[in-house]
């Protein structure tokens, strides 16, 4: 466990794209998740579900928070987490990411005493939704959320802190970096099976 450091998944999203619940997809008899806030309770002090829809049925070690700033998309949701948790610091990921690892987010956690956020980029995209952010972003955040409908999630960055975690920094924790990989199309969903069954596994 990474001490002074929550943990926040947001699962607020639609799912329009897909057409499924995407957090209710199982990989091994669990959801998806329940093995999101399995994997960062073995890593943070506390895990935070943020969410804007009906209220998860949650059989994990998790509290379930709904947003604060209801219709501000991602950003509202990162805002109501940090807003919510007990510890400085948050590790920030999605609730459709069925590749997380370990080893590359306790390495993010590593660089945050510096910086505000600690954020994957590759090829010159940020990666918001992989991230590590200290409660220090709150009030930069809430700036957007009050002056824009729904501010894009980096719209804040030029207010804080920022560590920019490049890809060779990552790839020795995750070659692949399947972390990054999310299930938001049909094909995304595809791909994710292909993965899971190579390695003797499914989701449905």
């Amino acid at each position: 466990m990474t001490g002074n450091v929550s943990a926040i998944i947001l699962a607020g999203g639609q799912s329009r794209r897909l057409g499924i619940d995407k957090t209710a997809l199982r990989i091994d008899g669990k959801t998806l998740l329940e093995r999101t806030a399995d994997l960062l309770a073995g890593i943070c002090c506390e895990v935070v579900i943020v969410t804007s829809t009906t209220q998860p049925n949650v059989q994990m070690p998790a509290r379930v928070v709904s947003d604060l700033i209801p219709g501000k998309g991602v950003l509202g949701g990162i805002y109501t987490g940090l807003a919510t948790i007990m510890f400085p610091y948050a590790v920030v990921v999605g609730a459709d990411m069925p590749f997380l690892n370990r080893a590359l987010l306790e390495y993010l956690v590593s660089l945050v005493p510096q910086y505000d956020a600690v954020v994957p980029v590759i090829s010159g995209q940020a990666e918001p939704l992989h991230a590590v952010y200290s409660r220090v972003c709150l009030e930069p955040i809430k700036r957007q959320l009050e002056a824009q409908g729904v501010p894009r999630v980096v719209s804040f960055f030029g207010d804080v802190r920022v560590r920019n975690v490049a890809k060779n920094e990552m790839t020795p924790y995750d070659p692949e970096l399947l972390s990054l990989f999310n299930i938001n199309m049909p094909d995304d969903l595809e791909r994710a099976r292909t993965i899971l069954r190579a390695r003797g596994q499914d989701i449905q």
